[in-house]
């Protein structure tokens, strides 16, 4: 089971992400809970976005690294996935796409993506600098305390786990007030 950092509260989404993902034994594992973590925000993307009078935001799943919110696509560029480079990729040249890129590879993929698309290039983001835009986007949206976004992210990171592969080492240990 993953544990949260002794200071977590006064972290950014992002560096609380990135210390648990830290956590995991190999890069397989660490880009799989990257992937759920990055699905995790896009469920809070979808649950705090202010919609008033409009219909609430739906996500489409389109693979295991990759969705659509509207028009926008998202996709996690795992570190050794060249199928998932390939779909941004095509998928750039007539959409929408924000891709988010782990930080280890995050110099190298940005410079192939601007190299191959010129100006049809995607949003790029880092992984942990993507996950505190969304934490700290849906604290101003909902003026949640501090910490509720990513208490909220990783309960629904969780969730994303336990309907995956069950209960398992992936799972983040959450305080008992926020579970």
């Amino acid at each position: 089971m993953l544990t949260l950092p002794q200071d977590w509260l006064s972290l950014t989404g992002g560096a609380v992400v990135a210390n648990l993902v830290a956590q995991l034994d190999t890069l397989r594992r660490r880009d799989e809970a990257a992937r759920h973590l990055t699905g995790a925000a896009l469920d809070l993307l979808v649950h705090t976005w202010p919609r008033e009078d409009r219909p609430p935001l739906t996500i489409d799943t389109l693979g295991k690294s990759m969705w659509r919110i509207s028009s926008i696509h998202y996709i996690y560029l795992s570190a050794n996935d060249d199928t998932d480079l390939s779909t941004c990729l095509k998928l750039a040249q007539s959409s929408v796409v924000t891709a988010i890129l782990p930080r280890r590879h995050e110099r190298l993929k940005r410079r192939l993506l601007l190299a191959a698309l010129r100006h049809r290039a995607p949003n790029i983001w880092s992984f942990d600098a993507f996950i505190s835009w969304r934490t700290t986007s849906a604290t101003i949206d909902q003026e949640w305390p501090p910490g509720r976004a990513v208490s909220e992210l990783l309960i629904a990171y969780n969730r994303r786990i336990a309907a995956a592969y069950g209960r398992g080492t992936m799972l983040v240990q959450l305080p008992a007030d926020f579970s």
